[in-house]
């Protein structure tokens, strides 16, 4: 047996109180930056370029170091999606099918036939 002290025991509602916080400040941070990556990906930068512009522009990544890597740029355009540019639903609809049916009968096979 050894005299090593024991590990303090944490409740599990500490733990889940400790987990909710980390997650409200990941989603602050994800709203603050997301914009800015995906208007830098937009201008066709790859992740590791991303990486560097956040660096050069002195943005703090999520655990508040002043270094970026390309992975934590990808997980936060996963977690904050792009503004939506899409048309409500039944007109970015029609416009779909339209494009279908254009894209059908203006193919170099059904004018031949």
């Amino acid at each position: 047996m050894t005299n090593r002290p024991k590990s303090p025991a944490f409740s599990a509602t500490a733990l889940g109180a400790a987990t909710r916080a980390k997650r409200e400040r990941q989603a602050k941070h994800d709203q603050a930056v997301g914009p800015r990556i995906h208007e830098l990906r937009a201008q066709g930068l790859s992740w590791n370029r991303v990486a560097q512009a956040l660096e050069g522009e002195g943005v703090p990544s999520p655990q508040g170091h002043p270094n970026w890597r390309p992975i934590q740029v990808q997980r936060i355009a996963a977690r904050a999606p792009a503004a939506s540019t899409a048309l409500p639903g039944r007109l970015n609809h029609l416009l779909t099918w339209l494009r279908g049916f254009a894209r059908f009968f203006l193919t170099p096979t059904f004018r031949k036939g």
